[in-house]
């Protein structure tokens, strides 16, 4: 199992089933593919490895296919870094890939298959509840509107909803070690219940790179919040099934509750925007104080380390390659639109600050970001949360790598039509 350092043991059974997810759609000469699957990440070499198979079997651009982690902490490794021995070797059971190559493309054969003429219509909500919690700034109240895109078929009967919201999928705990979905599962599972098996639902995880599930009681105080329990740790607060059940069905009942209210309209414009970027891995010094300097060079000698053992460990599925004599992180962005609903994607798990940002300067307020899509490139933070330190830095090849991608989401969003 992936997602923690502190986890013993291998899986003793099946909780609830992982899935992959998928919806599908086509105006004109346009189609796309959407997918969300129950799993920690996925490198963007097997992405590209899936999509070529789907290419193959479906017709669907592979440029234009998504392929989305919702990061779920309580599934097969398919990262290999959360256990130090990654660093070092490879790790990887290529076994898992097979099942997950199999769902993703029995998923969007059938979502192709079932295609009908829709409208489409979008909003979003606050929550009721607390249900998320800043793990490095407890005291910062943080917040991550639910947002709902409702599918209609032209009679203007619901048939499925794409529910985006940010919350890492570590309710359960390092000490579990039972195969679940965590709190997404019970998303679906209520919809499904809900709408009496008559509405599909599909969940994006948006920019949750440092927002936990809320462990406490619902209405804790933030001043009340020990942050030393906000890690996985011995000592750190314990999720449970329940707690899981309580996140994800809030999140089902208020997506459930807005979708009722959206204004769905016939689909006039699909487009799918996809651009190669290279983010530049090397470090800088902010400041010329011994802290700083020691700092930098730490950095510098960890860089080093990290591309000598790229070939013999995990980290050679990381895309490094060297551009004028300098070292680069190949990788990609995407931008999905469908009417005046837009879904950027981002390669790696990003802070909520570099999140609200890019949504700051949408052009629409029917934007819902993607993270963990088609790609995961480590942790992306803002200058200011690098310079604090953290565990998250560590897990990171660039301090640069966040104002960077956000960047060429901005210009990417900055140059669509509404």
């Amino acid at each position: 199992m992936g997602g923690y350092g502190f986890r013993k043991g291998k899986s003793i059974g099946v909780h609830d089933k992982l899935y992959a997810y998928a919806v599908y759609g086509k105006k004109d000469d346009k189609e796309f593919a959407m997918v969300s699957l129950d799993l920690l990440g996925l490198f963007n070499k097997h992405v590209n490895k899936f999509r070529k198979i789907i290419n193959k079997k479906t017709g669907i651009p592979q440029k234009n296919i998504l392929i989305h982690c919702v990061h779920n902490h309580s599934g097969p490794d398919t990262v290999g870094l959360t256990d130090i021995k990654g660093f070092f070797i490879r790790t990887i059971n290529e076994d898992y890939f097979k099942p997950i190559e199999k769902g993703i493309l029995n998923a969007i054969i059938k979502a192709k298959e079932n295609a009908v003429p829709s409208k489409v219509g979008a909003d979003k909500t606050e929550t009721e509840k607390r249900l998320i919690v800043n793990r490095r700034e407890p005291l910062k109240d943080s917040k991550y509107k639910i947002g709902v895109v409702r599918i209609d078929d032209l009679d203007g009967i619901m048939r499925g909803l794409i529910i985006n919201y940010a919350c890492h999928g570590t309710v359960l705990p390092s000490d579990n070690n039972y195969i679940t979905a965590d709190y997404i599962g019970y998303i679906h599972k209520t919809i499904s219940k809900i709408s009496k098996n008559k509405v599909f639902s599909i969940y994006f995880n948006g920019t949750c790179g440092d927002l936990n599930p809320n462990l406490f009681d619902f209405n804790i105080k933030l001043e009340d919040i020990d942050k030393s329990k906000l890690y996985d740790s011995p000592k750190g607060a314990k999720g449970s099934f329940k707690r899981a059940y309580e996140i994800g069905s809030s999140i089902a009942k208020t997506a459930w509750e807005l979708s009722k209210k959206i204004q769905t309209n016939p689909i006039e414009k699909i487009d799918v925007i996809s651009k190669d970027i290279y983010i530049p891995i090397k470090n800088i010094l902010l400041k010329h104080d011994f802290k700083s300097l020691l700092s930098y060079t730490l950095s510098i000698l960890r860089l080093k380390l990290l591309l000598s053992l790229r070939k013999i460990s995990n980290l050679s599925y990381y895309n490094f390659i060297k551009i004028n004599n300098e070292w680069k992180l190949k990788t990609e962005i995407q931008l999905f639109q469908i009417n005046d609903i837009l879904f950027p994607t981002l390669p790696g798990e990003f802070f909520l600050n570099l999140g609200e940002k890019i949504l700051a300067n949408s052009p629409t307020d029917k934007t819902f970001l993607v993270e963990l899509a088609n790609d995961c490139a480590g942790y992306f933070f803002s200058l200011d949360d690098f310079l604090e330190g953290g565990y998250e830095p560590s897990m990171s090849v660039s301090p640069l790598g966040g104002t960077y991608v956000v960047n060429k989401i901005i210009k990417l969003l900055r140059n669509v039509n509404i």
